[in-house]
């Protein structure tokens, strides 16, 4: 193998870090990411490094990103995600599941590990990735099964949707049916993890689900699974002219892109058929310091009817009692909006809400807070399909 240290980097299967510095004994990653990202900060980074029997220093240095949002987007505070850096460091041989890694030392813009030897490649990841090669292990795993796959539509750059339908056991007695959606952006997994972890869950670990019918898009973004940033049309802004510049979830007042139109068109074919109650869209929440970025969403006062919205209160009220997550009702959707959630307001005059996830806090069941891990954010999809099973099962 050469001695440039240039080549102990690989290729990782979304490429998101770049060299500042290196030799034999160190190397400086940073983020290979837009400087100015629309509605988010740097949050991902993905890394593989070939085979070498001698440690190495890691240095991971993140840039702050203090500019205002651009037009059209609303988090325009993003703080340094340097300080969240110890607790979400990721390492794995291929094939084996991510090990969390504490730091050896930290500073102000980021940290540095210490790569063990290693005698095949290892990845490094800031974050914990779902890879388009998980993605298709899973459709692998769902055929000849209870869920129907269907694919809704094709994406701006041709690919196609998958989406996932199990009907009620008994069609004719069913109470109605739960949508729920991941992956609208970039570099947010824990969505596709949840929706693995529902969809791969026992029916019989979960009493009274099938009396609901159940429909899932697992990566609404699925030009992001598999292409990163370079073709979430959030970064790339192909098109400005539309609303949200090309950010899906501001691209539904009305659906206007492939991605969202085919999900409309999915999620009404399902509510003519059996009808919807609840609409979960699911997200990675932002980065805050003094918060962990995770929470529900809530519609403003005078939103949306009253009865709906005390409906709305009630469901979050025991959502956030039952779900380990941040205890974060988030009073923060407009019923004319153009995310998912009011769309499905508007449309179907039910609880649409989104769900927000943390990138770097987990929590127990007494809502004491923990590390993450690939386990906690599987474990949410059960968790959630039997809050909201625990909440409807009831007329």
């Amino acid at each position: 193998m050469s001695d440039d240290p240039h080549q102990h980097l690989y290729t990782s299967p979304l490429p998101s870090a770049k060299i500042l510095d290196s030799s034999q004994e160190h190397i400086t990653l940073t983020p290979d990411t837009p400087g100015k990202i629309p509605g988010n900060s740097q949050y991902a980074l993905v890394a593989t490094f070939a085979p070498r029997n001698q440690e190495r220093c890691l240095n991971i240095v993140w840039p702050p990103n203090r500019e205002e949002a651009l037009a059209g987007f609303d988090y325009p505070h993003n703080h340094n995600f340097a300080k969240a850096l110890p607790e979400v460091l990721f390492l794995r041989k291929r094939g084996q599941g991510w090990t969390r890694i504490s730091p050896c030392d930290t500073h102000s813009d980021g940290v540095t590990i210490t790569l063990p030897s290693h005698a095949e490649p290892v990845e490094f990841s800031v974050g914990l990735p779902y890879f388009q090669s998980d993605f298709e292990r899973l459709q692998k795993a769902l055929e000849n099964g209870p869920w129907e796959k269907t694919i809704i539509g094709n994406s701006r750059r041709g690919r196609p949707i998958p989406a996932y339908f199990r009907p009620a056991t008994k069609p004719t007695q069913t109470k109605g049916a739960f949508a729920l959606m991941g992956y609208a952006h970039y570099s947010e997994w824990a969505g596709l993890q949840m929706l693995d972890g529902l969809l791969q869950t026992n029916w019989k670990d979960l009493p009274a689900a099938e009396d609901f019918a159940w429909a899932i898009i697992p990566a609404l973004n699925i030009d992001a699974l598999y292409g990163g940033w370079r073709e979430d049309p959030m970064y790339t802004r192909e098109d400005p002219s539309l609303p949200g510049g090309g950010n899906l979830n501001r691209a539904w007042n009305p659906p206007c892109r492939p991605e969202t139109e085919a999900a409309a068109i999915f999620l009404r074919k399902i509510h003519n058929h059996t009808p919807l109650l609840h609409v979960l869209d699911i997200h990675m929440g932002w980065s805050r310091m003094d918060h962990s970025g995770g929470g529900l969403t809530v519609f403003q006062d005078g939103e949306i009817p009253r009865l709906l919205a005390e409906k709305e209160k009630a469901f979050t009220d025991q959502y956030l009692r039952e779900v380990p997550i941040e205890h974060f009702p988030w009073k923060h959707s407009r019923l004319e909006g153009m995310n998912a959630a009011a769309w499905a307001v508007r449309e179907f005059g039910i609880i649409g809400q989104t769900l927000e996830i943390s990138r770097f806090r987990a929590f127990d069941k007494n809502k004491n807070p923990l590390p993450v891990s690939e386990d906690y954010y599987r474990n949410l999809g059960p968790q959630n399909a039997r809050t909201l099973i625990n909440f409807y099962k009831s007329p």
